[in-house]
């Protein structure tokens, strides 16, 4: 099985920007994810049994489109487990086409969300947690970051095994 998720791919010039926010934190033991392997994650999606990966197949024309819109970055984000620091994200603005898309993609593939999904860029992971206290104050202002939406993509988590996310599948959107 596999873990799967949906993500929007992110234009060259915002990877840029939120590669050199690497020059301005400076935690102990944070692992940088790769430039290449960036992606804004819109919602994951249950364990992948053959059925979901058919139904993602069969359905894969039908993928919402996922532009023209613009996704605003909020913040960059501590994300903790049990007090320990475990990743820095950078967060979105929630907006009603970020959410719309993700509800319709996961309606084509049978699938409900209990909660909103939070829309993310995982940038760093800490292996193991650190215990530590960072604030959204403590890092780099990035409000300013914005981009246009051009695809949604079915992708396959890298979180188990260590590789690089891959899609499985994608949808490129009309131009409007």
């Amino acid at each position: 099985m596999k873990t799967l998720f949906y993500s929007i791919e992110l234009p060259d010039p915002v990877k840029d920007e939120l590669c050199n926010l690497r020059d301005h934190i400076k935690i102990p033991g944070l692992q940088w994810i790769d430039r290449g392997s960036l992606h804004a994650a819109l919602f994951f999606a249950d364990e992948a049994t053959g059925d979901v990966l058919d139904e993602a197949s069969r359905n894969s024309g039908k993928l919402p489109e996922a532009a023209p819109f613009r996704l605003r970055f909020s913040a960059v984000k501590p994300v903790y487990h049990r007090k320990k620091l475990t990743m820095l994200g950078a967060a979105f603005i929630p907006g009603s086409a970020l959410m719309e898309t993700a509800k319709q993609t996961a309606a084509l593939l049978g699938q409900q969300f209990a909660n909103e999904p939070v829309a993310h860029v995982a940038m760093a992971f800490m292996q193991g947690g650190r215990a530590a206290c960072f604030r959204e104050q403590d890092f780099p202002d990035i409000s300013h970051l914005d981009f246009q939406a051009t695809a949604i993509a079915l992708m396959a988590s890298p979180l188990r095994d260590g590789s690089n996310a891959r899609p499985l599948l994608k949808a490129k959107s009309a131009a409007k």
